[in-house]
Parts: structure tokens; sequence; C-alpha cells
């Protein structure tokens, strides 16, 4: 997969295109803007249950960063481009 296909994937997600990780048959997720609108803060959710899955405060040209939080402990989360693709 070529730079440009990755970034290209990463502005669809983030443009509001459903997602899912590959190999990966179940769900699928799309990005939200959180309410200030940026660019680079923003939330990922089931689109059947609509469930939060994690905060995104990183955008990069080929892969999202974020958090969630398990048990009350803070994990990163990094998306990265390669590992995904549009639905």
């Amino acid at each position: 997969m070529t730079k440009q296909e990755r970034k290209s994937i990463i502005t669809a997600i983030v443009n509001g295109n459903e997602f899912k990780l590959k190999n990966h048959f179940r769900d699928c997720y799309t990005y939200k803007f959180t309410a200030n609108k940026t660019k680079d803060s923003g939330y990922i959710v089931n689109s059947t249950t609509n469930q939060y899955q994690g905060n995104i405060d990183k955008v990069g040209r080929v892969r999202l960063s974020g958090y969630s939080f398990v048990m009350d402990k803070r994990v990163k989360i990094e998306l990265n481009a390669e590992m995904l693709e549009l639905v």
C-alpha cells in the first residue's frame, strides 16, 4: 500500500466514511467530531450500536492516535491505515 493510499484512507475516515479493522467481519466504525469541530479531535463509535469505542486526539497522515479507558486505566490506541479498510 502506497503512502498516498494510506493518506486517502485516513482522509475518508475523518470525513465520516465507515471503516472496519482488517480481518474483522462483524463490526464497522465511524469517526465523529467533538463539539469544537477540529479535525484533530473526535471519537470512534460502533456504526451499528452507536456505542463509544475510544477518543482520537491526533489525526496524522497515515494513522489515528487516541485513547480509551479500560478498568479506569487509560489505554493508548493507534490505528494505522494499513490495518483499516473502508466499508
